[in-house]
């Protein structure tokens, strides 16, 4: 027993002996930048976080995002060229002249179909004439034709693989491959024309001449009207007494917002339409002392972005957060013009100096990216 107690606090004495300290060497400090990042034309320059990717450019004629990449269209003057963000340093495809794109993406992002043409004037007010162009098939960094001989701009790719296409005159829903003709619609009434993102529905104004039995003569009257993408089902959204404008489909295409004059002695106020249902409610009541205008849907709906103010120059960018009851307003977003949402919870925008914006609705953090004068893809480091 003895022997145990003598014995303990020795190894008790071994077991408290410090340790050697190791000091580690220290870490490099982390790289810290904006909390986003874009690439963006200024001047004549196309440019990122690597540095410019292209000169020669007189604008942006078109940006296409998708699910997966996004394609826009650049204009050198002389000829317009089709590029991808997957691999910008060299085109996708290019034509002569100062050509139009459209582009309409499929579901899953990795096929696009792509049309192009040379404007060619005025078919009728508001209408423009197509002139030479093409239909084609995006895909794998890859162009193809789709073989069709008369239209030249693309609006949608349904999910059965169909292609909503347009000339001039006429839409036709045609087979992506071959181009057979599915259906044919009048377009010549249709002005404004948007198609939702499910591709299901078509939003327009519908021109018609009405008799005026009181001056015995034919008066044009416009109405906002909603059909099937093949024309079928028509209906009246509202009159085109209220002016409607700036029409913003939701993204999963189930509603529809814009503006409207509601009354002769209330502003501009932001309408949004219920396709389901077939009902219309204000995203605020009509105010007299200011307008609300031009909605633009985040990419989950959860919220809306738009100006208020006095229409079109004196204005402020407000969001509506529909799980909050009140709007707020942007700071310091007076004059500045509204560019695209960055992602669900970040807002691009230019200011009214012209710099590059993004305001992040998670860190209440506006972050400047400079001067630009046009935006092709930002997203959150």
């Amino acid at each position: 027993m003895r022997l145990f107690v003598l014995i303990l606090p020795l190894l008790l004495t071994a077991c408290a002996a410090p340790a050697p300290v190791i000091t580690p060497e220290p870490e490099e400090p982390e790289e810290t930048g904006p909390a986003f990042t874009a690439l963006r034309l200024q001047g004549e320059v196309i440019a990122g976080d690597e540095g410019t990717v292209m000169q020669g450019v007189q604008a942006v004629r078109g940006v296409f995002a998708g699910p997966v990449e996004t394609l826009f269209a650049l204009s050198t003057g002389d000829s317009t060229h089709l590029y991808s963000t997957s691999a910008p340093e060299a085109p996708v495809y290019g034509v002569a002249g100062d050509a139009v794109f459209t582009v309409a993406w499929a579901a899953d992002g990795t096929s696009a179909g792509v049309g192009h043409y040379l404007p060619a004037g005025e078919a009728s007010q508001g209408r423009e004439r197509m002139g030479a162009g093409d239909i084609l098939v995006y895909a794998a960094g890859a162009v193809s034709r789709v073989g069709c001989s008369a239209s030249r701009a693309v609006l949608a790719w349904s999910s059965d693989g169909g292609l909503l296409v347009r000339n001039t005159d006429n839409l036709y829903v045609v087979d992506r491959d071959g181009c057979d003709t599915r259906a044919t619609v009048d377009a010549r009434r249709m002005l404004r024309l948007t198609v939702s993102p499910n591709a299901r529905h078509l939003a327009f104004v519908h021109r018609e001449l009405e008799y005026d039995r009181a001056s015995r003569s034919y008066v044009a009257d416009s109405t906002f009207r909603l059909t099937d993408l093949d024309g079928g089902n028509p209906k009246t959204i509202v009159s085109f007494r209220y002016r409607p404008e700036r029409l913003a489909w939701r993204p999963d295409g189930l509603e529809l917002a814009f503006d409207v004059q509601a009354s002769d002695d209330a502003g501009r106020a932001i309408s949004i339409f219920d396709v389901a249902s077939g009902t219309t409610a204000f995203l605020h009541p009509p105010a007299s002392d200011r307008d609300e205008w031009a909605p633009h849907w985040s990419p989950d709906a959860a919220r809306i972005a738009y100006y208020r103010g006095s229409e079109p120059a004196d204005r402020a960018i407000w969001v509506r957060t529909f799980s909050s009851s009140f709007p707020e307003g942007l700071p310091d977003s007076e004059g500045a013009e509204i560019a695209a949402w960055v992602d669900a919870d970040a807002l691009m925008y230019f200011s009214a100096e012209g710099a590059l914006r993004v305001y992040d609705f998670r860190t209440r953090q506006t972050t400047d990216l400079g001067p630009a004068d046009a935006v092709i893809e930002a997203r959150r480091r």
